[in-house]
């Protein structure tokens, strides 16, 4: 991904599902001075289901404390707007405890 937008102004969306069902949510984790905007939701690292936060088997807690600092939107993924104010809602209490 680093040298696709080397030498660009392209940004990457870091999505932490997708990067969970890769397997290599570090390996973004090292481009995340290139990060647009962030993309979270929960899965199992098989499917992209877009789980409530805390549902499935990513460490939401531990990627936003490598986060810290990041300025750029965090975009909450569901599957509809009740699950969505759940993920928002432990969220918010992630993010106040960092």
């Amino acid at each position: 991904m680093a040298e696709l937008i080397e030498g660009t102004n392209l940004k990457i969306c870091f999505d932490v599902g997708h990067a969970n069902i890769s397997e290599d949510i570090g390996g973004f984790l090292g481009l995340k001075e290139t990060f647009a905007n962030i993309h979270l939701h929960d899965n199992d690292g098989k499917i992209d289901r877009h789980l409530v936060l805390g549902q499935g088997n990513i460490e939401i807690s531990a990627i936003l404390k490598q986060l810290k600092g990041y300025e750029g939107d965090l975009v909450i993924e569901s599957t509809n707007l009740e699950q969505g104010i759940q993920s928002k809602t432990i969220l918010t209490e992630m993010l106040d405890r960092i």
